[in-house]
């Protein structure tokens, strides 16, 4: 689907639009541009204007809480000439009505100018009658034919510029009959009686007669252009930016039967070229150009050592076979050149789902995107580079000029990557789709392509499982032979996938061993532990029977004749990590989730791996605690756990740790959308703070088994919870020889790349002027129980309470008396919490009083609490015990802890440099943050780019610059 303009739960209701002509009209008026328009559209966003049209302060009103923005930092404005019909809108989007703003309450920008850009043919200016053109809106309005104003309503008088504001709403229009509150949001669902004459006054109306001397024979332009209005300064001011005061709720242009007028925004008839952003998704008529559109200029940017996609369309009513494009040399005005085979050029097939990127077009097709992928030099020029693509087609050739811009900033290899990837490749998925023995040479090859793709992502983590039947599949990669009594681990499969992995790839950060899954052995109060324990008796694992792969059943981990077994599991493994020089990457032991592997399980792999850490993937109840140390990240089972998967995006608390990552699967926020992958990365580490992405399946296909029954390998033999969800399984396509890119794997990793730019712009602006922060010495401690309950997230009280700890960070000067507390202090809930913890000092030894207060939410019971607690320190280690209440309820318990020298840096809360720069930067992150994220319109996306990009370049230089 495109993305829209418009989110429906954040609409607010609107009753239902009376007929915009009277019935007696209808009969002889015949629709030319009606509700299946397709337009160009372009938002404007600014900052809200708050107070009247006369009398206006945009940025934050005082008793509110938008954040200040420059007007210059917002999204960029049309243009001066984009009412005129000669007007280049190819690089707008391309939507039908209706258009609203509202992107929810908390947004620091709104929709200010809303400019729209509809065609229609004449063919004989004098004949046409009674052309009228109907508008429903919000705000103020005007209207142009062919460049002419025609008709304004709702403005002032005079000249009109871009932000200039639409006659003031009554008050009433926002708030509820009493004023004490806005109006609610309705959604789709129509407001009370006493509230819909307020819903009912926000909508405009108007209809005008079009002017016969404004006509042309051919094309002619309609243009339409609406303006917000203020927002009153007296408002409450929670939700103030619930709906935007501007919009286009439906538009209609009818002429009077047997006119010489006619629509232009149909099927374009025999063979025609036109563009298309390659962040859309290309279905029905918004996917198709109006037959008098020109085909425009194919625009990529990209920096050094990047990428650029884009796509050109060819379309026919009748179909079209025997399609071909080719791609010239693109040369800069300095002499400079990028060769045309830097350009691939791929045939999108665009009725799947996940749309693949083919080497050849798709046969009969009516509709065929030409899709270009520039891979730019590392040492390429910067500058402006200019090309042509040469499209043949039946009865038509045409040449598309192409404009690629790089820029002097040099994005690094995607192994060098900050953001953190998880791409899941399944062995048994490749084998089952193509029908070939798992572990043959066949398979092997097949699964080379998943690699390619892998390392063109950047990959951080790779995994393997030991176990069979586990949420990956059914693929153990370790097999085991019998040796007398015994079991010896078998290397072969591993050494293979490890070896092509590396061709591709290279060394991942962290190479995960899949030895537990739910059902096998696990502990635990949450959905999917339950309120007991459960303890399996076996491992279930293949044996290696000459050339057979037979499942078989070993004692489940710490019985007798097991450590010596798994040891030389461990121990295999890293030797060959070792062989290919992996010496930086870390050996994660997994999978855990809402539920944990028992301590018996934990510290058995303790013994035989112990600087091996866990992977875990969860809501966050699985992985209560996260710090910087070990200790902090050391869970009431005893597993440490070293990277940690979020399942739903809720805005991160946690510490940020580089080398032990929090990654976030985003599980229902992903979907088809191409547009949801270029904003994957950018959403899930700028937006929300976490280190990437995770969980994303490469080449998870739905395959048939030789008994004819379809079957997906991920989350099928175990269920793991409901994190697994909406997880994209297969980003790319079975190919004929493997795994084939599709549009969404492309916009990931360009996605992954605007990441590094904005990653780039925030480490470059704190070298250039390093944050007024200090340096504090860390005491981390956890009252065993002080937290009395749990609450389930329906409200409703568990079977089963059970105390939960309560983790604190204490800042400490030079390791003196204790100082100030960490902000948000870390309980298992992970700082989900609104309350706030203080230290007071007591007058001898290590001896305080902490004062608790949380804000209840679905996980945590709050309230106050106050606590006693005495230390002794040993090392750096700490013990001690507490007293005091929580909630009213008295608790007692002992405290553990460690104590780490330099531990936090923290603001002092001075302000940080201001300049012409800084100001530049934060813009960019800001816009690019908000428009990758959803939350801003993506028409001037490929402007944002520009300032991306230029940006980043221009920071780095200010590096290089700096004496």
């Amino acid at each position: 689907m495109m993305h829209r303009l418009v989110t429906t739960v954040l609409l607010t209701a609107i009753p239902a639009v009376p007929p915009l002509i009277n019935s007696e009209e209808a009969k002889a008026a015949v629709p030319v541009l009606d509700d299946q328009t397709v337009w160009r559209f372009h938002a404007t966003l600014r900052p809200p204007a708050v107070g009247t049209a006369e009398n206006v302060v945009s940025g934050r009103h005082p008793e509110g809480n938008w954040v200040i923005r420059n007007q210059g930092d917002s999204s960029p404005l049309p243009g001066n000439e984009w009412i005129r019909p000669d007007f280049d809108d190819s690089p707008w989007s391309r939507q039908r009505g209706p258009f609203y703003g509202g992107y929810g309450t908390d947004r620091p920008a709104g929709v200010a100018l809303l400019c729209l850009r509809g065609r229609f043919g004449v063919s004989d200016p004098v004949s046409v009658k009674d052309l009228k053109l109907s508008l429903t809106y919000r705000g103020g309005m005007l209207l142009y034919v062919n460049g002419k104003e025609i008709s304004r309503a709702d403005m002032p008088r005079g000249p009109i510029e871009p932000l200039t504001l639409a006659n003031d709403y009554p008050r009433n229009v926002f708030v509820t009959p009493g004023g004490e509150a806005l109006l609610p949001n309705f959604g789709a669902r129509k407001p009370p009686a006493e509230l819909l004459d307020r819903y009912e006054a926000r909508i405009r109306r108007r209809t005008v007669n079009v002017p016969a001397n404004v006509l042309r024979k051919g094309e002619n332009v309609l243009a339409i252009e609406l303006h917000r209005t203020a927002i009153p300064a007296d408002l409450p001011p929670y939700g103030r930016g619930a709906w935007d005061t501007v919009g286009l709720l439906e538009a209609g242009l009818t002429a009077a039967d047997g006119s010489a007028v006619g629509d232009h925004v149909g099927t374009p008839r025999g063979v025609q070229v036109w563009l298309a952003d390659p962040w859309r998704r290309l279905e029905g008529d918004t996917a198709l150009g109006a037959p008098s559109e020109k085909t425009g200029v194919v625009e990529m940017i990209a920096p050094r050592n990047g990428i650029a996609s884009a796509q050109v369309v060819v379309g026919g009513r009748e179909g079209f076979s025997g399609l071909s494009a080719k791609m010239s040399d693109l040369k800069s005005s300095e002499g400079a050149t990028i060769p045309a085979g830097a350009v691939e050029v791929r045939y999108a097939q665009v009725e799947q789902q996940f749309i693949p990127l083919l080497d050849r077009p798709v046969d009969g097709a009516t509709m065929q995107p030409i899709w270009l992928t520039a891979d730019i030099p590392a040492d390429a020029r910067p500058g402006t580079y200019r090309g042509t693509l040469s499209i043949k087609a039946p009865g038509k050739a045409v040449d598309v000029p192409v404009q690629l811009t790089v820029y002097g900033w040099k994005v690094g290899n995607p192994r060098q990557w900050q953001t953190c990837v998880n791409l899941l490749q399944s062995p048994e998925s490749v084998a089952g789709q193509y029908r070939v023995p798992l572990w043959s040479e066949k398979h092997f090859q097949l699964m080379e392509q998943s690699f390619a793709l892998m390392g063109l992502a950047g990959n951080d983590v790779l995994g393997i499982s030991a176990v069979g039947k586990s949420v990956f599949g059914d693929d153990p990669m370790i097999v085991f032979r019998k040796q007398g009594n015994t079991y010896v681990p078998e290397f072969r499969f591993v050494e293979r996938y490890l070896e092509l992995y590396d061709r591709y790839a290279g060394p991942p950060q962290f190479f995960s061993l899949n030895v537990w899954s739910y059902g096998m052995y696990y502990s635990g109060q949450t959905r999917d532990g339950g309120d007991t324990e459960r303890r399996a008796s076996s491992v279930p694992v293949v044996e290696l029977r000459g050339s057979r792969l037979v499942p078989i059943e070993m004692p489940i981990y710490g019985e007798p004749g097991t450590e010596p077994v798994w040891r030389q599991v461990i121990d295999g493994l890293r030797g060959r990590i070792e062989e290919l020089g992996w010496h930086e990457t870390r050996l994660l032991l997994g999978t855990s989730g809402d539920a944990w592997p028992s301590a018996i399980t934990v510290n058995f792999f303790k013994k035989i791996a112990p600087d091996a850490q866990w992977r875990s993937l969860t809501h966050g109840g699985g992985c209560p605690k996260w710090g910087i140390s070990d200790h902090e990240r050391t869970q009431p089972n005893d597993m440490v756990v070293g990277y940690l998967e979020i399942a739903r995006r809720l805005e991160n608390t946690r510490v940020k740790r580089p080398e032990h990552p929090v990654a976030c699967n985003a599980r229902d926020n992903v979907g088809t959308n191409p547009f949801t992958y270029r904003g994957l990365a950018v959403t899930n580490t700028i937006t929300t703070n976490y280190d990437g992405l995770c969980w994303k399946g490469i080449d998870y296909w739905t395959y048939l088994t030789p008994e004819g029954t379809k079957r997906n390998a991920l989350n099928t033999y175990v269920h793991f919870g409901n994190m697994v969800g909406g997880t994209p399984r297969a980003m790319a396509w079975p190919g004929p020889d493997g795994a084939v890119a599709t549009v969404q794997f492309e916009m990931l990793r360009q996605g992954i790349q605007d990441c590094e730019a904005v990653l780039a712009i925030q480490a470059n602006l704190k070298t250039l002027y390093p944050p007024p922060v200090k340096i504090y010495d860390v005491v981390n401690l956890s009252l065993k129980g002080a937290l009395p309950r749990q609450a389930r997230r329906d409200g409703k009280q568990p079977k089963v309470l059970r105390a939960k700890d309560l983790d604190l960070a204490i800042l400490y000067s030079g390791g003196e008396t204790p100082g100030e507390i960490l902000p948000s202090a870390r309980t298992y809930n992970h700082g989900r919490h609104q309350g706030e913890i203080k230290v007071l000092p007591s007058d001898k030894g290590e001896k305080f009083d902490i004062r608790v207060t949380l804000g209840d939410d679905n996980w945590v019971l709050g309230g106050p609490g106050r606590f006693v607690v005495r230390l002794e320190r040993s090392g750096d280690q700490y013990t001690g015990s507490y007293d005091g209440s929580f909630r009213g309820e008295k608790s007692q318990g002992a405290v553990t802890g460690s104590f780490t020298p330099q531990g936090r840096s923290v603001s002092t809360g001075e302000k940080p440099v201001e300049n012409e720069l800084t100001r530049r930067c934060r813009a960019v992150v800001e816009d690019v943050s908000r428009t990758l994220s959803g939350k801003a319109p993506t028409g001037g996306l490929r402007d944002l780019m520009h300032r991306l990009y230029a940006t980043a370049t221009d920071v780095a230089g200010a590096i290089e610059a700096k004496p």
